[in-house]
């Protein structure tokens, strides 16, 4: 491994103490650029760190459907690719945020903080 990259993921991961041999990692993966970092460090490094990993993918019901479509299908590539399980879960944030009268940002953490915790548990 000569990635400088690679290697300070591996250095900080091991100096946070946050993953422990035989955890079990459930990673919100968005298909952008930071989650899909992650889920490729993390696959790459799974057998090192004595983990296994499952991605969770939330569709807030706000993207029009190509764009939905589109991230979707990048979604499942990559898990598929990095051998992954994915979890896709689907929630109306907007009828949430007018029903609540929150705004959409804080209804849509909230909903994915609690589903993420859900599928944790399971």
């Amino acid at each position: 491994m000569s990635n400088i990259f690679e290697i300070n993921f591996l250095k900080y991961i091991k100096q946070a103490a946050q993953i422990t041999p035989g955890d079990k990692i459930l990673l919100a993966y968005s298909g952008g650029l930071d989650s899909s970092c992650l889920l490729y460090l993390l696959f790459k490094f799974r057998d090192m760190l004595d983990i296994t990993t499952e991605a969770f993918y939330l569709n807030h019901g706000i993207r029009e459907s190509d764009e939905l479509n589109a991230e979707l299908e990048i979604v499942k590539n990559n898990c598929a690719a990095y051998n992954t399980p994915l979890t896709i879960a689907a929630a109306d944030i907007k009828k949430m945020a007018r029903d609540q009268k929150l705004c959409v940002e804080d209804t849509a953490r909230k909903v994915r903080y609690g589903l993420l915790s859900r599928a944790a548990l399971e």
